[in-house]
C-alpha cells in the first residue's frame, strides 16, 4: 500500500500548479559561476584531476556553454568522466534556450560575456569563516536584483551553478543550520567522499565557535 501524506500532496499539487502556468513559456537559464578555496583541498572534488584544473573549471564551464561550433573550448579533463556541462549545452543548443552568465568572483579570467556580481573569491569552509557576512550580504543583495532583472512575466528562470567544492559548501551551511546531512550530499565523485566532507566541515564548525 502506497501512503501519500498531506506534506508530498501538497507539493504535487504545487508542481502541477506551475506546470499548468509555464507549460509553453519561454525559459532562460542562468548560471552563476563560483569559487571557493574548499575546492583546491587533495581529492575533495572530481570536477578536475588536478588542482590547476580544478582553478579553471568553472569558467571552463562557462565558456564551453557559450561557445559555438567549430571553436568549442577544450574542458579541464576529468577521471569520473564527461562534465556536465556537455550535457546542459546539448540540452539548451536543441531547445534554443537563451544563457545568462553571471560571476561572482573567479581565479582565471572569462573570455565570454557574463555579468558581473560582487566578487568574492571564498576561503575553504574548514577555517570557520568563508567569507563575511558583509560578502554575503552584497551577493545576497544582487541576486535579488538580477533575479528580478531575469525573471519575465511570461517565463521562468532555470537557475544553475559551477563551484568546484560546492556541495560541500552546500552540506557546511545545512549543518551549521541545525540539519543532520551525513552522508546524504551529492558528490562530483562516482563514490560519495562523505567523511572528508564531514572532516572539513566538522574543522570549520569548531573553528566557527572559537571566533
Amino acid at each position: 500500500m502506497i501512503r501519500i501524506c498531506a506534506g508530498s500532496r501538497q507539493a504535487t499539487e504545487t508542481a502541477e500548479n506551475w506546470l499548468a502556468r509555464y507549460q509553453g513559456h519561454r525559459p532562460t537559464f542562468a548560471c552563476i559561476l563560483s569559487f571557493t578555496e574548499t575546492g583546491l583541498r587533495p581529492h575533495i572534488s572530481a570536477a578536475g584531476n588536478t588542482i590547476a584544473d580544478r582553478r579553471r573549471t568553472a569558467a571552463s564551464d562557462g565558456e564551453f556553454l557559450l561557445s559555438n561550433e567549430p571553436s568549442i573550448p577544450q574542458l579541464p579533463p576529468l577521471a569520473a568522466g564527461i562534465s556536465p556541462a556537455v550535457i546542459s549545452r546539448a540540452v539548451l543548443r536543441s531547445l534554443s534556450i537563451p544563457v545568462q552568465l553571471l560571476s561572482t568572483g573567479l581565479p582565471v579570467a572569462l573570455s565570454v560575456p557574463y555579468t558581473r556580481l560582487p566578487q568574492v573569491q571564498a576561503r575553504s569552509v574548514e577555517t570557520g569563516c568563508a567569507m563575511s557576512l558583509a560578502q554575503a550580504d552584497a551577493l545576497f543583495a544582487a541576486g535579488q536584483v538580477w533575479g528580478a532583472q531575469l525573471a519575465t512575466a511570461n517565463g521562468y528562470l532555470i537557475l544553475a551553478e559551477c563551484v568546484v567544492g560546492g556541495t560541500t559548501t552546500a552540506q557546511a551551511v545545512l549543518t551549521a543550520l541545525g540539519y543532520s546531512v551525513d552522508g546524504s550530499m551529492s558528490s562530483s565523485h562516482r563514490v560519495g567522499n562523505h567523511r572528508q566532507k564531514q572532516a572539513l566541515i566538522a574543522a570549520g564548525l569548531a573553528a566557527w565557535q572559537e571566533q
